[in-house]
């Protein structure tokens, strides 16, 4: 990370931030690429009229020019001073935007569109909202991180502080007045709330609109762009999910006609009906809520349930300062054993909570706009997936979703390229579908001919056998799981993977030799 040095106009290596000396940053919407590393060398040679004809010269040298009015040696600028090259430091830069904004002495807001105040504090609230930086993603977590703030119009005439238009920048950019006092207060607000702040920015990058969150929720991501703007605000809703028990999370509405989508929401836009005067404080769960492959599973959830396959998620609030709570209800469907949220547009409004006992529900993270379009999971057991839901780390990484599910069920397919597996349930559990796919007919066979020798002869054709082979495997990957869970991944009392083979396979044949009810083998 540089800072620009107002007296030299250099470029500065100043260290860990926790280190850097006092220094101003700029909030702004202007674009500075034309001012390159050469221009700033040269600029300390060069008097004002000469960098006049270098595109953005002039405004650096201005904000330099009023960082030193407040008594700072050092300017941060985004569009200079975050190294694009390597990718992880670009990455670290935009992790820690808000630390930067927040450890500032003053922030230079800068609204190039102003070019004449209005008098009157409403009319120019009003000039403030239609101007370009007001619309922009980025300035909402640069404002509310920082403590202090001067703001100039186009020619740099100061036009008021953060404290001066404290009012009229809450209410003309619908960002409660108490954060903008003061950002240690942000996480007494509801995550559905501090999404709603953001609704109606834009976003050059559509990846901004999540990247330009992080420090709102105090999470970090792995910037990525070329992802794709829904993927990224996916992926922030995923990691807020890893810090918050706040429900308002999935309490949002869709504007599009799309008839089903996952628990999580495309963009900010969707928070949009959670504005400054809506409910604040966060809505509460009291069960755990986990990620897996096949979804989000919410364990303690309290269900309305219709004679239709519909359901409503309904999720409890507390109390607010006039004694009223809130409750809402979102529309689910029971799809491939896991519900999807239906009717995306209707966030219901319940009085009360059901009386009944809260259940274990499953809801897709996301989904295909074609219902229709089911993922493979044949031959996977529905208590093979509970076993995983059961036992996989409460809110994994994606890797380590993207792993468990391709190295677990989709043997079949190319294995992923990815730098490590989850946890050693995998390996095993990976293992031995290996050895099956290879041994697998063989020990059927085996096993066949010594239940020939003892009088049980069993009569199966290719078809039957390969229903065998694969009743056999999946009972066998219950018994390792089984085997694995009390000691989160690792084999109990020192067993080698061998041995816990031998013992898996001769319990599932074991249970195949006893004949069921109807004389068949089971």
């Amino acid at each position: 990370m540089l800072l620009l040095d107002v007296h030299t106009y250099q470029l500065v290596e100043p260290g860990p931030i926790e280190s850097w000396p006092e220094y101003a940053t700029v909030s702004h919407c202007r674009e500075c690429q034309d001012v390159s590393i050469d221009d700033l060398h040269d600029l300390d040679m060069l008097d004002l009229q000469s960098a006049s004809q270098t595109a953005g010269l002039p405004w650096i040298i201005q904000a330099c020019s009023e960082a030193r009015a407040f008594g700072v040696d050092l300017l941060w600028v985004d569009t200079l001073c975050m190294d694009r090259s390597p990718r992880t430091e670009h990455s670290a830069a935009i992790n820690s935007m808000f630390q930067i904004f927040q450890g500032a002495q003053i922030c230079l807001v800068h609204l190039d569109d102003i070019d004449t105040p209005k008098s009157s504090l409403e009319d120019l609230g009003q000039q403030i909202q239609q101007s370009s930086w007001a619309k922009r993603v980025w300035m909402l977590q640069e404002l509310i991180a920082s403590e202090d703030a001067q703001f100039y119009d186009a020619h740099w005439n100061p036009i008021g502080t953060k404290i001066s238009l404290l009012p009229i920048l809450s209410q003309q950019l619908g960002i409660d007045q108490a954060v903008l006092e003061d950002s240690k207060c942000l996480f007494d607000f509801s995550v559905a709330r501090r999404m709603s702040w953001a609704s109606r920015l834009l976003a050059i990058l559509e990846e901004d609109s999540a990247y330009s969150l992080l420090g709102i929720f105090g999470v970090q991501l792995t910037i990525m762009y070329g992802e794709g703007g829904k993927s990224a605000f996916v992926r922030l809703q995923e990691e807020i999910l890893k810090g918050t028990d706040d429900l308002t999370l999935f309490a949002w509405k869709s504007a599009d006609e799309q008839e089903y989508r996952g628990i999580f929401a495309h963009s900010p836009s969707e928070f949009n009906h959670f504005g400054v005067h809506s409910h604040r404080i966060p809505l509460k769960t009291r069960g755990r809520i986990q990620k897996s492959p096949a979804g989000i599973l919410i364990c303690e959830a309290f269900v309305l349930r219709s004679a239709q396959p519909d359901i409503a998620l309904c999720v409890l609030g507390q109390p607010d300062s006039e004694n009223e709570s809130l409750i809402f209800g979102i529309p689910l469907l029971k799809w491939n054993n896991r519900y999807v949220r239906t009717s995306p547009s209707l966030l219901l409004n319940l009085d009360k909570l059901p009386k009944r006992r809260p259940e274990r529900i499953c809801i897709t993270r996301d989904m295909p706009c074609d219902l229709a379009a089911e993922p493979d999971f044949e031959g996977v057991s529905e208590n093979q997936i509970m076993q995983l839901f059961g036992r996989s780390e409460l809110l994994q990484s994606r890797d380590a979703q993207w792993v468990e599910i391709c190295q677990n069920i989709f043997l079949a397919h190319e294995k992923p390229q990815v730098p490590y597996v989850a946890s050693d349930i995998e390996v095993y559990t990976h293992s031995l579908r290996e050895y099956w796919a290879q041994n697998g007919q063989r020990d059927i066979g085996k096993f066949l001919k010594s239940q020939e020798t003892q009088g049980n002869k069993i009569h199966v054709n290719k078809q039957k056998e390969t229903a065998l082979n694969q009743t056999v495997l999946t009972r066998m990957i219950d018994k390792l799981v089984e085997l694995l869970l009390p000691t989160e991944g690792g084999l109990q009392d020192g067993k080698c993977f061998q041995q816990a083979m031998e013992e898996v396979q001769g319990e599932a044949f074991n249970t195949q030799a006893h004949p069921s009810p109807d004389g068949g083998a089971t």
